[in-house]
């Protein structure tokens, strides 16, 4: 069955997509998602707009959504969270192709170029390898955009969607030797924890472990 996020034909949009329309239609997703990886307090998201592929322009203006061919050989971000005046945050997914810094340079200096600053970088990935970045970009795994989610599911509905199509994506890429999950634990975010319940499960599987 189709899932709602199969939307692009490159495989590494697909979990970009996934991650912007949950982070545009949750505004408390999109405010724990800042404050989880970018600041440590609480983020002001009044007025934030997030756009797919595209450069955030001072005054919203209708354009025509470029193919995925086109914002490849363009270098456009997979992600741009922006307020239409100054902040702006970038977001690439990389899973298959190799994470470059100078891309990520260059796509910080053009938005800055359109009177946003400060713009702050994050990458995603799937490996966890250490990679010589620019200053003040930050990196991290998508099991880390994995465990955030499941947490926040407890209060978002759009954040169990997005940990489900992780789930569904880690299938697709597994033979590859790719992860992009974790264990999530006995307990799924709807579950009442029971030290009982919790006691019989780590048994069992000990059990088929072994």
């Amino acid at each position: 069955m189709r899932n709602l996020f199969d939307q692009y034909s490159i495989r590494e949009n697909r979990l970009s997509h996934a991650l912007a329309v949950c982070l545009s239609e949750d505004p408390g997703l999109l405010r724990s998602f800042l404050k989880k990886f970018w600041k440590k307090k609480t983020p002001n998201i009044s007025g934030l707009k997030v756009i797919e592929q595209r450069l955030p322009e001072k005054e919203e203006t209708f354009e025509e959504k470029p193919s995925e061919e086109e914002a490849e050989r363009k270098g456009l971000p997979d992600i741009c969270i922006h307020d239409g005046e100054k902040r702006a945050f970038i977001i690439e997914s990389k899973i298959e192709a190799k994470l470059k810094g100078e891309q990520l340079e260059r796509q910080r200096k053009t938005i800055e170029g359109r009177g946003f600053k400060p713009v702050r970088v994050l990458a995603i990935t799937a490996d966890g390898k250490g990679r010589k970045l620019p200053r003040g970009l930050r990196h991290i795994r998508w099991k880390n955009i994995y465990q955030w989610a499941i947490h926040e599911a407890k209060k978002s509905a759009w954040a169990r969607r997005l940990y489900e199509f992780l789930e569904v994506e880690q299938e697709r890429y597994e033979k590859e030797g790719i992860n992009m999950t974790t264990f999530p634990g006995f307990f799924w975010p709807d579950d009442i924890y029971d030290y009982k319940t919790a006691k019989a499960r780590l048994s069992s599987a000990m059990e088929e472990l072994r």
